[in-house]
C-alpha cells in the first residue's frame, strides 16, 4: 500500500510517498482504505522531531484521515463498508 513517509526530520516538503506493508488490524481496530488525509499540527510536530514522544524515522505520517472500512477486528460499533470521517 502507499503511504506518506517521514524518512528524516524536517518540513512537509521533505516527506515522500512510498510502499509499506498493508497492516492487519488486531482486536479493537479497523483497516481503512484512506480516501483523503490532512497534515495537521500534530503531524508537523512529529516530522520536525519536536514531540515529547519522538518517533525515529522512517515512520508513516497521517493522524487525520477519512475513508472506508475494509476489515474489522472485534470493533463491534463498525462494519465493513462504513465510511469514517
Amino acid at each position: 500500500m502507499k503511504a506518506v513517509i517521514c524518512t528524516h526530520f524536517g518540513e512537509p516538503e521533505d516527506l515522500s510517498i512510498g510502499d509499506v506493508p498493508t497492516p492487519s488490524p488486531v482486536a479493537g481496530e479497523v483497516l481503512v482504505r484512506v480516501a483523503g488525509a490532512g497534515l495537521n499540527f500534530a503531524d508537523l510536530v512529529f516530522i520536525r522531531g519536536q514531540y515529547q514522544q519522538r518517533h525515529e524515522p522512517p515512520f508513516v505520517v497521517g493522524a487525520e484521515v477519512f475513508g472506508q472500512i475494509l476489515e474489522v477486528a472485534g470493533a463491534s460499533e463498525f462494519k465493513v463498508g462504513d465510511w469514517i470521517i
